[in-house]
């Protein structure tokens, strides 16, 4: 789930809370169109609001947990080396070698070192690591293969439609 976070950005409205707002500002239109109390439709929103929202949260924290428990079922032992050209994970039947250039984002952070392609990635963690020494090696080996963003990933164009623009 923390690897997620990295790679997709956050969001500042969720699908949850934009839906919480408007089911608050119909039911709102609907209890004023009653001819109630001021304080009774203030009081029947915050309450309905506390429910709606209450109910999106532990829709969003089952989300969280069967991940999690997908993940934690499907989670493979397996060993791996990373050298200057690639990355080699053995497990019990396989041999993977993924060269640098296979991925497109590096993302270090003192706990987590991941690299990925779009949405698949790797992540490394120190404690998977016999020594301190070892982990920082890693850092650093992976740090010296960031890519730098072209400028068609950048502004989402060809060189073609640059070319064109420019005439």
């Amino acid at each position: 789930m923390r690897v997620e976070r990295l790679l997709i950005p956050r969001k500042y409205w969720s699908f949850s809370g934009i839906t919480t707002i408007a089911l608050l500002a119909a039911i709102a239109v609907t209890v004023m169109s009653i001819q109630t109390s001021f304080l009774f439709t203030i009081l029947f929103l915050v309450i309905t609001g506390g429910f709606f929202g209450t109910l999106f949260w532990l829709m969003h924290k089952s989300s969280l947990k069967a991940k999690r428990k997908h993940y934690n079922r499907n989670l493979i032992e397996r060993s791996g080396t990373l050298t200057a050209d690639e990355i080699a994970v053995t497990t019990d039947h396989t041999k993977t070698e993924l060269k640098w250039d296979f991925f497109d984002k590096v993302i270090i952070t003192d706990n987590l070192v991941l690299v990925a392609k779009d949405k698949d990635y790797m992540a490394f963690a120190p404690h998977m690591f016999s020594t301190q020494q070892e982990w920082e090696s890693c850092k650093a080996l992976v740090s010296g293969r960031e890519k730098k963003p072209q400028a068609d990933r950048v502004y989402g164009s060809s060189e073609a439609d640059e070319s064109r623009r420019m005439k």
